[in-house]
């Protein structure tokens, strides 16, 4: 977080110093400073919010498994026949 608030800090800065060297006024320059400061962190707000939606997608489920009937209880091999008291 630091580092991005001293990206920002040193771009309002750099674009106040160029807008007072253009001839503009004070108040002027520190305004359009801040201004591209804050569209900068705008965009990168943007972009991150981009970046989630289509990274941080709930799976979809599958709806193959869905779809097909159910065939009754498997038998495992091996297994036995609770109800007969007999091995498959």
């Amino acid at each position: 977080m630091a580092t991005g608030v001293a990206v920002l800090s040193t771009l309002a800065a750099s674009r106040t110093e160029e807008l007072l060297s253009a001839g503009r006024s004070e108040a002027a320059a520190l305004t359009g400073g801040y201004q591209l400061a804050f569209g900068a962190a705008a965009a990168l707000l943007m972009a991150a919010f981009t970046v989630a939606l289509i990274v941080l997608r709930r799976p979809k489920p599958d709806t193959a498994a869905q779809d097909e009937p159910s065939t009754g209880p498997t038998v495992q091999p091996g297994s036995s026949d609770h109800r007969s008291g007999r091995d498959l």
